[in-house]
């Protein structure tokens, strides 16, 4: 009878003892080079706003240069010829005063909303009370209801809903209830505020907001550092 080789007990235990210690390894690295959602969504957030700034701020038919430095850029919301204000119309609707850019922006941005876009645009709808308007990301944007007189507006942004998450913000931005209050210790942020500037300059107000928005590799460790306290603005 020929003799049949096969593994020993002991030959066993030391292969799944070197396993386990590749898969202790390995798998945190792994865990740590996935993409974490909120990032994933702020940066596509953080392109649309580019794209849709940049094509209003170049559309001389929306924001035509002008001299007055009290109409420029997306100063330039008023309909009347006497101050130099220009009326925008697109796809048959027409946009002015402080509706003009969230109008604009909504109409270029593809909403979860069907109609009118100015209707979405009376006044800032706070991010606790569902934005202006969503997208069928599931992001709800809270925008701007103004005149950048103060030559920057903010965009605020709920990146998963407000039914998920932690629903707060890197910095404390709760003025006049607009649900952008900062993270407790343990949570991490999911609303950030993406700023522009009235001639179509952006920017992230937040130093964990610009993390989030340009990190060239997404790592879930800015968030774990969020959650362990050790990131605090």
């Amino acid at each position: 009878m020929k003799n049949k080789y096969g593994f020993t007990l002991a030959e066993t235990m030391i292969t799944m003892g070197i396993i386990g210690i590749l898969a202790m390894i390995v798998l945190p690295a792994l865990n740590n080079s996935q993409p974490n959602q909120e990032m994933v969504l702020l940066k596509k957030s953080y392109y649309n706003v580019s794209r849709i700034v940049s094509e209003l701020i170049n559309d001389e038919d929306f924001y035509p240069d002008t001299d007055d430095q009290n109409r420029a850029g997306f100063r330039n919301t008023s309909i009347s010829d006497l101050t130099g204000g220009v009326e925008a119309t697109y796809h048959g609707l027409t946009f002015s005063g402080n509706q003009k850019f969230c109008g604009l922006f909504a109409s270029k941005l593809n909403t979860s909303q069907s109609g009118d876009p100015r209707a979405l645009c009376n006044a800032r709808v706070s991010l606790d009370n569902g934005g202006n308007f969503s997208t069928p990301d599931g992001i709800i944007w809270s925008m701007p209801v103004g005149n950048f007189s103060s030559g920057s507006e903010d965009i605020y942004i709920d990146i998963n809903g407000t039914r998920k998450g932690s629903n707060c913000s890197p910095r404390d931005l709760g003025i006049n209830g607009n649900g952008m209050r900062a993270c407790a210790k343990g949570k991490a942020p999911d609303r950030f505020a993406i700023r522009i500037g009235h001639f179509g300059a952006i920017s992230m107000p937040s130093a964990l907001e610009r993390l989030y928005s340009t990190s060239t590799q997404i790592n879930k460790k800015y968030v774990d550092f969020v959650r362990e306290g050790q990131f605090r603005e």
